[in-house]
């Protein structure tokens, strides 16, 4: 749980990505496509992140990152 304050008032929050459990599930996810997907391109893999319901269950912190890479536009990286 994390306090939040908003309006000068203090709130308990959970975050939607807790950053412990995704290191955790990064850290098998990434085994797990080093030894079934070497040749996969990084499109494949997010694809397989977000379709398959099994995957998505399982890894469901990263699921919602890989959301939010696919909505986020690339070419804010550049912006002066």
């Amino acid at each position: 749980m994390q306090d939040v304050q908003f309006d000068g008032q203090i709130a308990s929050s959970k975050p939607d990505i807790d950053p412990e459990d995704t290191e955790s599930e990064w850290k098998i996810f990434r085994r797990l496509m080093y030894l079934n997907h070497k040749r996969s391109s990084l499109q494949q893999v997010f694809s397989t992140l977000l379709t398959s319901s099994t995957t998505k269950t399982t890894f469901p912190n990263l699921a919602k990152l890989v959301a939010i890479l696919i909505v986020l536009p690339v070419t804010t990286a550049t912006v002066e």
